[in-house]
Order: structure tokens, then C-alpha cells, then sequence
């Protein structure tokens, strides 16, 4: 009776840290969108999250992903039956500053692009040079950025 009552004393010991990290997920709500690709958590501020959709494009959590808002200007890949959807595939945060944020797109509406925010995805620029691939022709091309890499020491090398 000790020795069963100890092996399962120690069963117990060892898995209550399994039972306190094994929680449920919590519906929020979440944002609008359709195809969900990225998710990126600021390492500075982890209150505030990034999530990149084929359809809604960029948005922005600063509550933990309570609530979700569109952050999309500049960005102006715009696709889609109604001209609404805005195309972004990837999200990468420069760990360097974390208010620089890279986004990419594909080339499906006709406009394709990287594009680089330095304000907490507040607002967007293209980056496209150093690009090559014929565009020429958009209904045979499908460029599509689906992930970045930026230096750890440079952040101007991506």
C-alpha cells in the first residue's frame, strides 16, 4: 500500500506543472478576415500583437487581442470582387526596433510588393527594388512573399 500510495504521490507530484500550463483556448472574437498567415507578438510590448489575412491585410492588437484594428494605409494591393480585400501573405517585426514592421503581398491584383512600416504598422510604404521577376504579365506571374528575414545585427539587410 506505501509503494502504490508513493508512485502515485509522484505522478501527481510531477504532473500538476502539466496541469497548470494545460489551459483551454478563448474565443475573443478576433478580427475580420478570411486566411489568417501570421501572427507576430511585439518582444517589447507583448499587449501588442500583429496579424496578417489574404483578405483584411494588416491588423493590430494593443490589448492583447481583446480587439482588433486595420492598419492598411499605403498598403495598396487591392483585389478582389469589391476592390476591398487587400492581399498580405507575411509579417515579420525587425527585433532590432520593433516599430519596424515588413509586410509582403502576392501578385494577383495586378500590383505586388514589400512593404515596410517604421511607425508600428501606422502607415506603409512599397519596397520593390531589388525585385526581379517579369512582371510584365501578371496573369502568368505569381510572386507571392510569404516570409522575411532580417539580419540581427543589420537591419538593413533582408
Amino acid at each position: 500500500m506505501t509503494r502504490s500510495f508513493s508512485i502515485c504521490a509522484l505522478i501527481c507530484i510531477l504532473a500538476a506543472p502539466l496541469a497548470v500550463h494545460a489551459q483551454s483556448w478563448e474565443g475573443t472574437g478576433g478580427p475580420l478576415g478570411g486566411l489568417g498567415y501570421d501572427v507576430r507578438i511585439d518582444p517589447d510590448d507583448k499587449q501588442t500583437m500583429y496579424l496578417t489575412d489574404n483578405f483584411a491585410g494588416v491588423l493590430k492588437s494593443i490589448d492583447g487581442g481583446q480587439t482588433w484594428v486595420k492598419k492598411n494605409t499605403g498598403i495598396d494591393v487591392n483585389s478582389g470582387p469589391t476592390g476591398d480585400e487587400v492581399n498580405i501573405f507575411s509579417l515579420t517585426i525587425d527585433q532590432n526596433n520593433p516599430s519596424t514592421l515588413w509586410a509582403g503581398s502576392n501578385s494577383s491584383s495586378g500590383a505586388f510588393g514589400i512593404f515596410k512600416s517604421t511607425n508600428g504598422g501606422e502607415s506603409w510604404g512599397r519596397k520593390v527594388n531589388g525585385i526581379s521577376a517579369d512582371h510584365t504579365d501578371f496573369e502568368d506571374t505569381s510572386l507571392v512573399f510569404r516570409g522575411f528575414s532580417i539580419d540581427p545585427v543589420d537591419s538593413n539587410i533582408i
